[in-house]
């Protein structure tokens, strides 16, 4: 029968030297770096969240100046270019939403577990946080 540290190690937590798992490094079963891996993650998903509304405005544009049409459906083709651009455009700000509301999400997890271990002032500079720089 595996003993208790045996089976905490099996599982994948760092045992201190008394073999229980360090509270300094841990926040509620998660340890600091797979927080801080968190914090990047949710910052390049925000990130992404802005390209992607770029990238639709771009192609939105790109759509609508677009004089690439087959030879039978010309009419056809002009008057759906605005449809098409508009769908381009509304697909990309959805999606720019969704990344942006997960980024957030996730970074607002993330500061309440830093904050339980009583370092999230770290997380998050003073002027998120709504208090002052100086």
């Amino acid at each position: 029968m595996p003993s208790a540290a045996g089976s905490r190690l099996g599982a994948g937590l760092r045992l201190g030297e008394s073999g229980r798992a360090s509270a300094a490094t841990r926040v509620g079963g998660v340890e600091r770096a797979t927080l801080e891996w968190f914090e990047l993650l949710a910052r390049a998903l925000i990130w992404a969240a802005g390209i992607v509304l770029v990238l639709a405005v771009i192609g939105s544009i790109a759509v609508v100046t677009s004089n690439n049409s087959l030879p039978f459906f010309e009419d056809l083709q002009r008057e759906s270019r605005g449809i098409a651009a508009i769908g381009a455009l509304a697909g990309g700000v959805a999606a720019a939403g969704a990344l942006s509301g997960l980024g957030a999400i996730l970074r607002l997890m993330v500061v309440d577990r830093l904050e339980r271990l009583g370092d999230g002032s770290a997380a998050i500079p003073p002027t998120e946080r709504g208090g002052s720089v100086g």
